[in-house]
């Protein structure tokens, strides 16, 4: 992870860092708006993309930074941080894990369960 990186106080292995962390942060949000997309019918798809969108950055974006400080502010270093991130990175895993492939689905169809309005 990054935050022993920088505990190190070392450029190089900071620069080093940042270049493989912004390499994979460009590998998932590439896919990223075409799997918010799938994920909601034709019907709801904007209004339910932008929600997802919105409350996933309010609470995992807005909350991170103070937990993550409360962490390394009660523990003086930054192991904690790095393990609060890889468990947001497990829980975040398992929720891709457990998406539907809508592959072949008709997503401009209602499913059976959505009400008739």
């Amino acid at each position: 992870m990054f935050f022993p990186l920088a505990d190190t106080g070392s450029v190089p292995a900071v620069a080093l860092g940042l270049v493989v962390m912004m390499t994979l942060q460009g590998a998932y949000l590439g896919p990223q708006p075409a799997v918010f997309a799938e994920l909601f019918d034709t019907g709801v798809r904007y209004s339910g993309a932008s929600l997802s969108l919105q409350l996933g950055t309010i609470l995992g974006g807005g909350l991170a930074p103070f937990v993550a400080t409360a962490l390394h502010g009660a523990a003086g270093a930054s192991w904690p941080v790095t393990i609060y991130a890889v468990a947001l990175s497990a829980v975040s895993l398992l929720c891709v894990r457990g998406l539907d492939e809508t592959y072949r689905r008709d997503l401009s169809r209602r499913r059976q369960a959505d009400p008739v309005p």
